[in-house]
């Protein structure tokens, strides 16, 4: 890959204090050998943009810029997971605020795709990845679903969403180093 190019996704930050909470709760699958995401990686994904050449990134910088968009309330709540069955990825609900998320990806995603960045077929589901299943066995599956019986209810908190963020991802053996490219401050 090009050095002018980055690695890009738009996403929501979290509170500490929350992002403390979720990784305590997923230590019990990281315990099970399932990867659970880092404190620091903790995040709301509202795309992932992959590699950009710097063009594109001052579109996506001119795009937030434009937003209109005022802060709202987010909470989360229990945990789930999009396929039951063989469990890939581990979240938590967004159990308010989902409506003003899918209304922002709605409104960024034409301005996205004339950018010639490609968008993810699956459209956009509001939610929070706090685990990824790498292999698949009955121990893990058995782990999943134990977890998710543990905090169906749980209440992660709530926040502000004050800003949303364009942010560079660079891989590392340690794992992602994440770092605000472009910060659109959301008035109250």
């Amino acid at each position: 890959m090009q050095e002018s190019k980055v690695r890009a996704f738009i996403a929501i930050d979290l509170p500490e204090e929350i992002r403390s909470g979720i990784a305590e709760a997923s230590e019990r699958l990281a315990s099970h050998g399932i990867k659970q995401v880092g404190r620091d990686q903790l995040h709301i994904t509202m795309f992932f943009l992959g590699y950009l050449d710097l063009g594109q990134v001052e579109g996506v910088k001119a795009l937030l810029s434009r937003l209109s968009v005022r802060r709202f309330p987010v909470s989360l709540g229990g945990v789930g997971t999009f396929d039951a069955d063989r469990p890939r990825v581990v979240f938590v609900n967004i159990t308010k605020g989902a409506k003003e998320l899918e209304d922002i990806y709605a409104r960024l995603s034409g301005g996205i795709s004339a950018l010639r960045i490609r968008m993810d077929e699956r459209g956009f589901a509001p939610h929070l990845t706090i685990a990824r299943v790498k292999g698949f066995s009955g121990r893990e599956a058995d782990a999943v679903k134990a977890f998710m019986s543990e905090f169906e209810g749980h209440d992660f908190g709530s926040f502000a969403c004050c800003s949303i963020r364009l942010k560079s991802s660079v891989l590392t053996r340690a794992g992602p180093k994440y770092a605000d490219l472009f910060v659109k401050e959301l008035p109250a």
